[in-house]
């Protein structure tokens, strides 16, 4: 609700300045902010990070899971090593 809230301040501040209407509580200031972003649709931008952002993220996971299972078969080769049963 933080968000909600600098944005009720913002626009009031403005409003005051301008002579505009105000919002009385925080619920209106979130639906004014709903019904801007369900008629502007998916900001391209935001949305372009968003895939940037999966797609890191995918890398990462990967990234991870090789560097797992090197780890793993280095382990069974030093078990085989040994001569321990694998």
């Amino acid at each position: 609700m933080n968000l909600i809230d600098n944005f009720m301040s913002f626009w009031n501040r403005l409003a005051n300045r301008n002579q505009k209407i105000k919002f009385r509580n925080s619920r209106e200031a979130a639906e004014f902010v709903r019904s801007i972003s369900n008629k502007n649709k998916p900001n391209q931008h935001v949305m372009m990070m968003r895939r940037k952002y999966v797609a890191i993220q995918a890398e990462r996971k990967a990234a991870q899971d090789s560097e797992s299972r090197a780890g793993e078969y280095r382990v069974l080769r030093q078990r085989q090593a040994r001569g321990e049963p694998v």
